[in-house]
């Protein structure tokens, strides 16, 4: 092998050792990544480099894949040492290649760091600043990053450095470096073939641990071919809830008469395997489809400023199982009911009046913050009871519309069916309190197995 061959073999190596693959960032002055930055419109940066912004909003960034699995995380925070992290994320799923991120209670972020630990970042290796919006000392702003843990460009080539580098190594260096470059790959293809050979990929049990299939062992289940997952049904769900909403439907009215629509649904073996009583999370599991429904549904109406903020469920994380959703977790504060919305602009308002509710006394003009509760059930019953916790019942009393201006309004989603595609039905319930009142919804206290619950049973 030639020795310029060799060392320009051994230059790459070094290179790919010290330096990490770009990942490309835009970065916006406003929270819906519509706002482009004036200084800094895009950037490309390395793993686990602490990034002061100053001035940024939301950025947009692809899915990069990391070397070990996953995909690069971007981290926020408050604090322009990337010590503390920023709390309630907000996704905004403006298209399949990209995703818009922000912080919204802060409406500002200072500092980002990029990282494929998923769980959480890492300590930065290097800090650096790039402004993003005005400088509030007055200064002009640089669109280009400084880096601390290095001096600044000296404008000299990246090719002249190399081989200055080079030619500044002594003879006996240069040889050392080309053995241990040829060691390193001979050893990578060494490991290679013996993972090739060596290697079995691990076979998924037929059935989720640590829950046995309800039938005999070594009798096949007569539909469920692999293991069902918590996945499967999310996915059904969002398929659903994105045509329900494009049949521009919502229910019928609040006595809860449901309309049922057309939809890819799972085999009842399936839903009964994923929500089996004996997986203790179940409950949250039937409970973050049906708010997966409810968002993916608001979420196509395109509201103005609708997003993962107004999703305010303590229970949302778990639909972190659908691609999309990997980072979502639970909100931070619980909100009066899972769904909080601001109609500021009266398109919801607007929507209702739409779909028949001006009889249960929504009126053009109102502006209203609507609080929507969402009830799901596997049954297709819609006369099947659900539970309102204590503090669910004192706010859903506290919201009651008491004129037509009334500054809140209050509804119960009760989603029955859900997985099931074309048996899946939405029943509203609007003003449930005056529901309440006029004998049409009857709340029972009792005690349960989680404690003390209202049950409430539509009549």
């Amino acid at each position: 092998m030639p020795a310029s061959l060799l060392r320009s073999f051994a230059l790459i190596i070094l290179a790919s050792l010290a330096r990490s693959v770009d990942v490309p960032l835009a970065l916006y002055t406003s929270t819906d990544c519509e706002t482009a930055s004036t200084t800094t419109p895009n950037l490309a940066l390395n793993l686990s480099i602490c990034v002061v912004t100053p001035g940024l909003v939301s950025l947009r960034y692809d899915n990069v894949p990391c070397a070990g699995g996953g995909i690069v995380i971007p981290y926020l925070f408050r604090d322009t040492s990337c010590g503390t992290q920023q709390g309630i994320l907000d996704y905004y799923r403006t298209g399949s290649d990209f995703r818009c991120l922000s912080d919204f209670p802060s409406t500002s972020i200072a500092a980002i760091m990029l990282s494929c630990n998923q769980d959480e970042p890492e300590q930065p290796s290097a800090t650096s600043t790039v402004e993003v919006g005005p400088v509030a000392t007055g200064a002009s702003p640089s669109p280009t990053s400084r880096t601390s843990s290095s001096p600044g460009s000296t404008g000299t080539n990246d090719n002249d450095q190399n081989n200055s580098v080079w030619n500044s190594l002594s003879l006996g260096a240069r040889i050392g470096i080309i053995v241990a470059a040829g060691v390193v790959v001979l050893g990578v293809a060494i490991g290679y073939l013996v993972w090739r050979c060596w290697w079995t990929v691990p076979v998924p049990p037929p059935y989720p641990p640590p829950y046995p299939p309800p039938y005999p062992p070594g009798v096949e289940h007569p539909v469920v071919r692999s293991y069902p997952t918590y996945t499967q049904v999310l996915n059904s769900v969002v398929q659903t809830a994105r045509q329900h909403a494009a049949s521009e439907q919502f229910g019928k009215d609040s006595s809860g008469i449901g309309i049922q629509y057309a939809g890819n649904g799972l085999s009842p073996d399936i839903l009964s395997a994923v929500f089996t009583k004996r997986d203790p999370e179940w409950k949250h599991k039937v409970g973050g489809a049906g708010e997966l429904y409810m968002f993916e549904y608001l979420q196509a109406l395109r509201l103005p400023n609708f997003g993962l903020r107004n999703w305010t469920s303590r229970v949302r994380g778990t639909v972190s199982a659908n691609p999309g959703y990997e980072h979502i977790g639970n909100s931070s504060s619980e909100g009066i009911a899972d769904f909080e919305y601001r109609d500021e602009n009266g398109h919801f308002t607007e929507f209702l009046l739409a779909h028949g509710y001006s009889a249960r006394g929504i009126q053009r003009g109102m502006r209203p913050t609507y609080y929507l509760e969402v009830k799901t059930t596997e049954s297709f019953d819609p006369q099947k009871p659900f539970y309102m916790s204590t503090r669910q019942e004192r706010n859903m009393r506290n919201a009651s519309m008491t004129s037509n201006q009334a500054t809140q309004v209050y509804i119960i989603c009760r989603i029955t069916g859900i997985g099931s595609g074309n048996r899946t039905s939405l029943h509203i319930f609007l003003d449930p309190e005056t529901l309440r009142q006029q004998h049409r919804l009857q709340f029972t206290l009792g005690e349960t197995e989680d404690g003390w619950k209202w049950t409430v049973q539509p009549v």
